[in-house]
């Protein structure tokens, strides 16, 4: 039996994305049914979801702004780490000493200890630390002034990509934990073919499966996008509901 429990989960999902894509260059074209009749082609994403890539999380004008100061973030821990001489911060430095420590351990370590490293700064909310209520810092901003969710998120993303990971592998994932009835972000990083999820509530690394009351919205990368919506089968059996109405 299809429960109103999973009817709830599909609208909440697809209301989203909708609400989401109000405004922009998708607008008009994507209707809930539709989102919903999407989902069913989609492919397999994080926590049981179906993702469509999209260009509207990419051109989110937060992303942007952090994306482009994380961009120059990467730059100079590339100067940083090819000679201290070249770090400009006490918080270059910091992350300096973190990266050259990590490169002696096997990649599965290393996102272990990227993971339980920075999870050890300071929460902060965006008001607090940056005086803004929802403001997403640089990983040296972050390092320097501490942040929430997707602040930790983001400086994990960046590190492993100073230890060599691949971007494409990688996605900074916004979710709503229907646990807590609250917004979160988490790290994503799909290593040997399996999705680990790096969680600043959590120290250990474990599979995005065992995180049970994570729904995603949508992820992004530097290089792309993409919308969440409920998983194929769910959202199979909504469009087969719909058509029998």
């Amino acid at each position: 039996m299809f429960s109103p429990i999973s009817h709830f989960r599909i609208f909440a999902s697809t209301l989203f994305v909708a609400v989401f894509l109000a405004g922009t260059a998708e607008a008009g074209t994507l209707s809930l049914a539709q989102l919903t009749t999407q989902a069913v082609g989609g492919k397999a994403g994080e926590f049981n979801s179906t993702v469509l890539l999209s260009a509207e999380p990419h051109r989110m004008a937060k992303w942007q702004r952090v994306a482009a100061a994380s961009k120059r973030d990467l730059l100079q821990m590339g100067s940083c780490l090819a000679s201290e001489d070249n770090c400009t911060s006490q918080e270059a430095e910091t992350l300096r000493a973190f990266v050259l420590s990590s490169r002696k351990l096997d990649a599965f370590e290393q996102l272990q200890a990227v993971n339980e490293h920075f999870n050890a700064w300071p929460y902060r909310s965006d008001l607090e630390a940056y005086g803004q209520p929802d403001y997403w810092a640089s990983p040296l901003s972050f390092l320097e002034k501490a942040g929430d969710c997707e602040d930790y998120a983001i400086v994990k993303f960046v590190t492993l990509l100073l230890l060599g990971f691949d971007e494409r592998k990688m996605k900074i994932v916004a979710v709503f934990d229907e646990a807590r009835g609250l917004p979160h972000a988490v790290l994503s990083v799909n290593f040997q073919g399996k999705t680990y999820i790096l969680d600043n509530l959590r120290d250990d690394i474990a599979s995005d499966r065992s995180f049970r009351s994570y729904r995603p919205l949508y992820s992004v990368n530097f290089s792309n996008g993409w919308l969440h919506l409920p998983p194929k089968k769910e959202a199979e059996r909504a469009v087969a509901n719909r058509d029998l109405e």
